[in-house]
């Protein structure tokens, strides 16, 4: 069975949450995950509708999560989307990251977005993720460099 790509429900919580910490845990190791918290911001994502939250399902259950939203630009007039975070379980059969993003794609010129980012976070190499992704109109717009901050501290 081919993956149905779809929008998020709030009943679906558990696996979301779970999806959206193998996500973060894969791109960005020293983020913390709290659940309450990526709850409820997702709870709230699923309801705006200046944001994404797209599923992949397929016999098993649940097997992707793409998050996303768009804003107006900070500079003029204008709107941008950045997806947060792409993730799909190793189950999950061909270009399955592939059909999420062309879902982020076509949300976001639907409600018409001035410019469309998204980044290869994956560790898969980046020439790869740039020729896949330029079916879908986009180009190479530059690099992601990080650096480990601060371990994060509740200031209570």
């Amino acid at each position: 069975m081919r993956e149905t790509i779809r929008a998020a429900e709030i009943n679906e919580m558990p696996s979301l949450l779970e999806m959206a910490q193998a996500g973060l845990a894969g791109v960005h190791p020293d983020l913390p995950f709290d659940e309450s918290i990526a709850g409820e911001m997702i709870a709230d994502a699923i309801t705006n509708d200046s944001m994404i939250v797209a599923v992949a399902e397929d016999n098993e259950g649940l097997c992707g999560l793409l998050i996303a939203q768009a804003e107006y630009s900070w500079f003029g007039p204008g709107s941008v989307a950045s997806d947060w975070i792409t993730y799909v379980h190793p189950r999950a059969k061909g270009w399955l990251w592939y059909r999420l993003l062309d879902a982020y794609t076509r949300w976001a010129r639907s409600i018409g977005v001035t410019m469309i980012n998204t980044i290869n976070l994956s560790g898969k190499p980046d020439d790869r993720s740039v020729h896949a992704t330029s079916r879908l109109g986009y180009e190479r717009a530059g690099s992601m460099v990080r650096q480990v901050g601060t371990p994060f501290e509740r200031n209570l």
